[in-house]
């Protein structure tokens, strides 16, 4: 993969950790409001904290080695596959106005941007 793709992925990755960031305290909040979908709710800031270290450290190997290896992007496919499935268990459970709230429509839409299995490499 050329250095194009590699930055369009990094540029993902970041938009995709700082989204998980800022969303910590929104699915908190939820967790006492909607105490019915609390397991989902724990599973979904999981794996945001998760996916936000984890695009942290991406992101890093995009500028500081160049490359990602396979591992690391198996380990983030698995992730956003995750995401994917908590925020398609959410949408159905909570109404339409809460699920953007909580931005599950934005983290499935930048998990499905995801690249695929090749290292990347500059």
């Amino acid at each position: 993969m050329d250095g194009s793709e590699l930055y369009n992925f990094r540029s993902n990755c970041e938009e995709l950790g700082i989204c998980c960031h800022k969303n910590v305290n929104r699915i908190l909040e939820f967790m006492v409001k909607y105490p019915e979908v609390g397991e989902h709710l724990q599973e979904y800031v999981k794996n945001c904290l998760n996916m936000e270290k984890m695009c942290t450290y991406l992101c890093d190997c995009c500028c500081n080695c160049d490359y990602i290896t396979i591992h690391m992007l198996n380990e983030y496919d698995v992730k956003c596959k995750l995401m994917l499935d908590i925020c398609t268990k959410l949408i159905k459970q909570l109404s339409k106005k809460d699920s953007v709230y909580i931005r599950c429509d934005i983290l499935s839409k930048l998990c499905r941007k995801k690249q695929s299995k090749k290292s990347k490499k500059k």
